[in-house]
């Protein structure tokens, strides 16, 4: 009546008699503007975190307890070679050689065990196939009943300090 723009929710249901027969539908509309409104404000911050995370220069990754990706940046996306949707859904054993998965995974494991931030020096191949020195820095984090629900990762390249160290 206002001559405003909304949603509606429609439902409709058959209506029978007692001996099954049709005898017509009964409906209801409900206003779910508001919802709607709501969730294309969410998808739109998700939308700006993820630009804000794929802005940061650095590799991130993030894995849920059983060890699986559930996301990443940019950055880690171009440091190990592979697109996200290669990423995501896959463990440290699907991605990296044997030897490397096998420290992340005993890493990731001892993090789990014992919650809260690690940090330790690996190497491993980066996508140009060159041998890199890096700085694992790893958190886990809870879900909404304070559960440990998974890790995020940051990978520090430290391959040219390395390098400068020893000559």
């Amino acid at each position: 009546p206002d001559g405003r723009v909304g949603w509606m929710g429609h439902v409709c249901q058959p209506v029978f008699d007692a001996a099954g027969r049709f005898l017509g539908t009964r409906a209801g509309n409900r206003d779910i503007t508001e919802h709607k409104q709501a969730e294309a404000a969410l998808q739109q911050q998700l939308g700006f975190l993820q630009q804000v995370i794929d802005a940061i220069p650095a590799p991130i990754f993030f894995k849920d307890r059983s060890g699986k990706s559930t996301g990443c940046n940019k950055a880690y996306e171009d440091y190990i070679g592979l697109r996200r949707e290669k990423i995501i859904g896959r463990t440290v054993f699907d991605i990296y050689s044997p030897e490397a998965a096998h420290l992340y995974h005993q890493k990731d494991q001892e993090l789990f065990g014992r919650p809260g931030v690690q940090q330790y020096e690996a190497q491993n191949t980066g996508a140009d196939g060159r041998l890199r020195h890096v700085v694992f820095h790893k958190a886990t984090y809870a879900n909404a009943h304070g559960d440990i629900a998974g890790l995020v990762g940051v990978v520090l390249d430290i391959t040219e300090r390395k390098q400068m160290e020893e000559k």
